[in-house]
């Protein structure tokens, strides 16, 4: 079973990475039926991210485990990362920020010698890529690497394949 597959399942863990809560309080906050979020804490708990505190009431809480406290410390930590990738890349800085450097003066090439026996300049022709082209690279770029990461951690930690 996939643990991340279900949204359901990874608001779940966000809402108990705040505190420890009973369905009822689940269900309130998240907006999904009691037999639904019990389902999906059942998974949790028989994967051992999620687990059950009965107190002396008849409440039943559930917590994050210590396995389930770092599934959410990476999701946290690749939304962040990916949202800071993204911003850095599109090019959102403050202007006020941005040290310009003064514009130093460009020394004069000195020509090579051209090779004996008739050979003729090569000129090659370079094209700027477009920043908002290199922020959609870069986002992919960074999607595959955090994708694959995400994939390492389940084979190590949960142990899936």
């Amino acid at each position: 079973m996939k643990i991340l597959d279900s949204q359901t399942r990874i608001k779940i863990l966000r809402a108990l990475k705040k505190r420890n809560k009973t369905l009822s309080e689940l269900s309130r906050e998240l907006g999904y039926s009691k037999s639904t979020l019990s389902k999906h804490l059942t998974i949790l708990q028989s994967e051992g991210i999620v687990s059950r505190i009965v107190n002396g009431n008849k409440f039943i809480y559930y917590k994050l485990t210590e396995k389930g406290r770092e599934i959410v410390e990476v999701l946290v930590s690749f939304v962040l990362s990916l949202a800071a990738a993204t911003l850095a890349y599109l090019g959102f800085t403050n202007e006020a920020e941005v040290i310009k450097p003064k514009p130093m003066p460009v020394p004069t090439p000195t020509p090579l010698p051209k090779p004996a026996g008739g050979f003729t300049d090569f000129v090659i022709k370079t094209t700027s890529t477009s920043s908002i082209a290199a922020a959609i690279l870069t986002f992919i770029f960074l999607f595959v690497i955090i994708l694959f990461s995400l994939r390492l951690y389940r084979r190590q930690v949960i142990g899936k394949a």
